[in-house]
């Protein structure tokens, strides 16, 4: 019976053991499963979220580095301006992923290639392989084998003038994601054979009551890959702090230094993406993109915390003319020197007044123009303060070309909340402010008010209302008459243009001519007053009333050619025995391009006009030019009239006076508004006087009875 029990108990010992053994091997089995399916589980998000990050970040870039290309494109584009297409595609084809690009025109016929001698020039861009063109005019990105295709639409306000074309490489990235995947699944098999190992060296310690050991060191073992995965999990292109912990020496710690690595470039890639679109190439501030993002920012940080800023539009003043003369390389310079002045200064004013720099702003907008965002400025005597800084620091010679050169800004100042709560309009106020300053001489400080909103609409009236203004009447001619000394009558008039606008009333000229300068209106304006003036000079013969009509003539119409040869035409067609007509043109105009100025000089006078120098006295032209040039008559500018009596005739007065004898020409005083002005003149040797002393500015019936009457009745005596 003892031995029964013996047995019994020995074979219950072994059915115990070797079912705690089953039992154990069972659990190990299950755990060792489970591990190794949680495992790849883990490795299988981390490698797809990882290789969807990338992929997001690359077409991030992707539509930042387009965006980018498509506005500097713009204008060169519109210019077809090859030199600038060609540097701007060189800095694209710098980058050893870049495959190829092309940039075509509104017909979609390749305008540039890249290359020097544009073998693929006026080639249809559909004919190029692998490029799709969009039917809605928007950015395509298409990913064919290891290369991503991207066209992007250059346009502006909607209309279509053509786009950019290009190739993406990024084979390093995705050699990146491919190495990051071999080495996870390198790692996945040594993970395997140590478990294994593992398991089998506890397995005796687990049939001892040792399971949770296992367990723990199960839960070590996979803890490792645990972090890698959840901080896979979490790369995207706003954090920047993911660094994996590469501290094991075994292959874990080698798929972290992999892992570190690869983030890495995809920072550093992210960071030049964004370097290129939202910061200024020449003078590293930021980019007009920027400040507009940064301009919607503050203005809703300003509006949820009661905050103020102040922002500032800062130009250059004649910056064309110092990049015309010196070159475009100078003026790069200039702006660079210009930009490392303001940035300086802005930081020093800051720091004096303690501002808090967070919601603080200097950009480069474009060309010469600078835009400075205070934030905290509390009133216009802060930002008026911080812009006369900058117009004295930048007011210091530069040094270009050898030679020294001093500078002016204009500086437009307006205020948040008080001009504006809208970003948008914000801007445009200070743009307005600028200009305000650029008409009062330049090198000025000009805070925004109202009054130069009414003018901007006023501007652009005049400039979007000329032509149906012509159209329907709404420009008349009145003339100013000339006084002769000699025979102490009338003897002709100045055709003075006005403009009678249903809703704006009366404009004068010194209005709206001003506004039109720069464009082409001003020249279709100008032959509408001439061919106004040739048409009264006709019906002024037909009456038989020899006569003296004088119409002034812009500067650029001067200047261009084309109507140049238009006036000549009309005074042609117009011309008559007992009539003249005298073209005026102002010192400062002539002296824009002398050789075209004698030209068309030369040319009105075989039509038979006379020339008029208007305004003389207040330019600087050289004596040798007034010799050389066909003029008849010096008009001397008011400004030396208005002061003028026998006690004050200063030697500048007397010289021009002496000159114009010595040259042989006439000589006009206008601005004659006193007997005393009008005898201090007649003593100079003035030929012809004209003002309000004699007659304000009349129609042309009221002129031609003036005439009538002073053909027999002198004026005066």
């Amino acid at each position: 019976m003892l031995f029964n029990k013996k047995s019994i108990s020995f074979k219950f010992a072994m059915i115990l053991i070797a079912t705690t053994v089953m039992a154990s091997m069972s659990m190990m089995a299950a755990i060792f499963i489970f591990s190794q399916t949680m495992k790849q589980q883990i490795v299988r998000n981390g490698q797809q979220q990882i290789e969807s990050a990338v992929t997001q970040q690359i077409v991030r870039d992707i539509h930042l580095l387009a965006t980018k290309l498509s506005e500097d494109l713009r204008q060169p584009l519109f210019d077809f301006d090859m030199a600038s297409i060609k540097k701007i595609i060189d800095k694209l084809s710098d980058s050893n992923e870049i495959d190829y690009v092309y940039v075509f025109d509104a017909q979609q016929n390749i305008v540039h290639d890249g290359s020097a001698l544009l073998l693929l020039f006026a080639q249809p861009i559909s004919q190029m392989p692998k490029v799709e063109l969009s039917p809605t005019n928007e950015l395509v990105v298409k990913k064919i084998g290891k290369i991503i295709h991207v066209i992007e639409p250059i346009q502006v306000k909607g209309v279509l003038y053509g786009g950019i074309a290009f190739g993406l490489k990024f084979s390093q990235v995705e050699q990146d994601i491919s190495h990051f995947k071999k080495n996870v699944a390198q790692e996945n098999d040594d993970f395997s054979n140590r478990m294994l190992q593992s398991l089998f060296v506890v397995l005796f310690f687990l049939i001892v009551l040792c399971l949770p050991l296992s367990l723990l060191l199960t839960r070590r073992l996979l803890k490792p890959m645990q972090d890698l995965a959840n901080k896979s999990l979490a790369i995207t292109h706003q954090r920047k702090d993911i660094v994996f912990n590469s501290e094991h020496d075994d292959e874990v710690g080698q798929l972290a230094s992999a892992l570190n690595s690869m983030t890495h470039r995809l920072r550093v890639s992210h960071q030049h993406m964004t370097a290129i679109a939202y910061q200024d190439e020449l003078t590293k501030l930021a980019n007009r993109r920027k400040f507009n993002e940064h301009l919607s920012d503050i203005t809703l940080w300003a509006a949820n915390h009661r905050g103020k800023y102040a922002l500032l539009f800062i130009d250059l003043d004649r910056f064309k003319q110092i990049n015309d003369s010196e070159g475009q390389k100078a003026g790069d310079i200039l702006l660079q020197q210009i930009a490392l002045r303001l940035k300086n200064t802005v930081e020093a004013y800051c720091s004096s007044n303690n501002i808090d720099t967070q919601h603080l702003l200097l950009a480069r907008l474009g060309g010469d123009e600078f835009v400075v965002v205070l934030p905290h400025c509390r009133n216009e005597h802060e930002a008026s303060d911080l812009a006369m800084q900058l117009i004295n620091v930048c007011s210091q010679p530069i040094e270009l070309n050898n030679k020294w050169l001093v500078v002016s800004v204009s500086i437009g100042v307006t205020l948040y909340p008080i001009h504006s709560q809208d970003a948008d309009e914000l801007l445009k106020n200070a743009d307005l402010a600028m200009y305000a300053s650029k008409k009062q001489g330049r090198g000025r400080v000009s805070v925004f008010n109202y009054l130069m909103k009414e003018e901007f609409k006023l501007h652009y009236v005049v400039c979007s209302e000329l032509h149906e203004a012509l159209a329907n009447d709404q420009l008349y001619v009145l003339y100013q008459p000339f006084y002769c000394t000699e025979k102490n009558r009338f003897i002709g008039a100045e055709a003075l243009v006005r403009w009678r606008h249903p809703d704006y009333g009366l404009i004068m000229p010194d209005k709206f001519i001003e506004m039109l300068q720069g464009s082409n209106l001003i020249n279709e304006l100008t032959l509408w007053v001439v061919e106004q003036v040739c048409n009264d000079s006709k019906k002024m013969a037909e009456l038989n009333i020899p006569c003296l009509l004088t119409v002034n003539i812009s500067s650029q119409s001067l200047m261009d050619n084309e109507v140049t040869h238009q006036i000549y035409r009309m005074l042609n067609d117009h011309r008559h025995p007992c009539q003249t007509i005298g073209l005026e043109i102002t010192e400062t105009g002539m002296m824009n391009d002398i050789m075209q100025c004698t030209k068309a000089m030369n040319l009105w006078r075989s039509a038979g006009a006379q020339i008029w120098i208007d305004d003389f006295g207040t330019g600087y032209s050289s004596l040798s030019y007034l010799n050389d040039l066909p003029i008849d008559v010096l008009k001397i500018d008011r400004s030396f009239v208005v002061d003028l009596s026998p006690q004050n005739l200063t030697p500048v007065v007397k010289s021009i006076f002496a000159l114009a004898k010595a040259l042989d020409l006439l000589v006009v005083t206008e601005g004659i508004e006193t007997e005393l002005q009008a005898r201090c003149c007649k003593t100079l040797g003035a030929d012809m006087l004209q003002g309000f002393l004699y007659s304000k500015a009349v129609t042309f019936d009221e002129f031609i009875g003036q005439m009538s009457l002073t053909d027999n009745i002198k004026i005066n005596e």
